[in-house]
């Protein structure tokens, strides 16, 4: 019982680093709101300034586009955690790891041009809903 207790703990611990990063992405994702935001201009003269403007646009997207890969910095961040020794070695087996995984999941979640698909199913929205009356194939291009 005390392995698994101190098991729970070391993954609790190596969560700390990833989610530690979250209020401070919350942070710039503010602060670059508030410079590229045009209509406090009216208020705050300064932030007329075009290159301010930019400059908050800039700190606000790239605040977004951490919090749009957050999945990778959990994938890396974790096993730097885990890790005693070597964890630039863990951190990139982390991202391969999730390279290689997540790739098959994302290909699969749509269906290319030209695949053999199931004649008589339903579909809506490039969805299948129904594969209970699937018996014969067909190429389609549509898809």
């Amino acid at each position: 019982m005390k392995k698994v207790v101190n098991g729970l703990q070391l993954f609790g611990k190596s969560l700390f680093a990833p989610i530690l990063i979250l209020p401070i992405i919350g942070l710039f994702i503010a602060f670059g709101n508030v410079f590229g935001n045009g209509n406090l201009a009216q208020y705050v003269p300064l932030m007329e300034n075009p290159a301010i403007q930019n400059f908050g646009k800039f700190i606000s997207s790239s605040a977004v586009s951490i919090l749009q890969n957050l999945a990778l910095v959990f994938a890396v961040g974790i096993p730097i955690g885990l890790a005693k020794k070597d964890k630039g070695y863990a951190a990139l087996t982390g991202l391969v790891t999730f390279v290689i995984s997540s790739t098959p999941c994302i290909r699969s979640l749509s269906f290319p041009s030209g695949w053999c698909l199931p004649r008589r199913c339903s579909f809506r929205d490039n969805r299948l809903y129904s594969m209970s009356r699937c018996s014969k194939w067909a190429c389609s291009p549509e898809f």
